[in-house]
């Protein structure tokens, strides 16, 4: 455990490196990912046969696809916050504890998805996913509020970037929950797909400049870039 002492006088604040909290996250999200799979199994065989079965599993292959992908996605957005932070303190330590909680939800709203037909089952696991963007809204607001956690050499153009990331995850919960209590509950549960085109939409408008890890490239670095793909040229 290292610490830091803080310019207010309030006393030392203490924080480690973010390693080990990306370490546990990273493991709960590959074991929620496995098991989303595992609720495709029937539950007995069919007297009809496969393509019975195969029908019987169509609503839970569907609540499989749209799950795997939006956790997929919502894991690459943690990515991109615990890459701009190196250092966590206690306070976001809890917030990210309160996070993977909500991350170890999934396979039970995904298995009430695929199982019921009821609108409420899409708000349930939309509202789980809502809450896993407003935690790691509450994580990233709070690293850049403490200047010894956030990566010191993050630009301006960063940090919105990484925002607008984090905003797509309550908005798309926010259209799914709507879609499916107003208007169709296979709209609300496919409204999740967004999070994709949305991604790379964000990147192209916003990313531009911005390095994989989540720094910014230098000049020198765009330069060296620019005369690479000159010589493949």
């Amino acid at each position: 455990m290292k610490s830091d002492q803080s310019q207010n006088g309030q006393g030392k604040q203490e924080w480690f490196k973010s390693a080990r909290m990306t370490a546990l996250s990273d493991g709960v999200f590959a074991i929620v990912l496995t098991l989303l799979v595992l609720e495709l199994k029937p539950d007995q065989a069919n007297p009809a046969g496969l393509l019975a079965d195969l029908r019987e599993t169509l609503p839970k292959l569907e609540a499989w696809v749209v799950s795997f992908l939006s956790v997929g996605a919502i894991w690459a957005i943690h990515h991109n916050v615990i890459a701009s932070v190196p250092r966590v303190d206690n306070r976001l330590n809890f917030l990210n504890l309160l996070l993977l909680m909500s991350v170890s939800l999934v396979p039970w709203t995904a298995d009430l998805m695929g199982t019921y037909t009821d609108p409420w089952a899409v708000v349930l696991f939309s509202g789980n996913l809502g809450l896993e963007g407003i935690l790691m809204m509450l994580s990233w607001q709070h690293a850049l509020g403490q200047a010894s956690l956030a990566d010191r050499s993050l630009s301006a153009a960063q940090c919105r970037f990484v925002t607008l990331q984090l905003l797509r995850i309550p908005l798309v919960a926010l259209l799914s929950i709507s879609s499916a209590l107003l208007i169709n509950r296979s709209l609300g549960l496919w409204a999740w797909t967004l999070m994709l085109p949305l991604g790379f939409l964000l990147r192209s408008r916003y990313g531009e400049g911005v390095g994989v890890s989540g720094e910014p490239l230098q000049r020198d670095q765009r330069r060296t870039v620019t005369r690479i793909l000159k010589r493949k040229r």
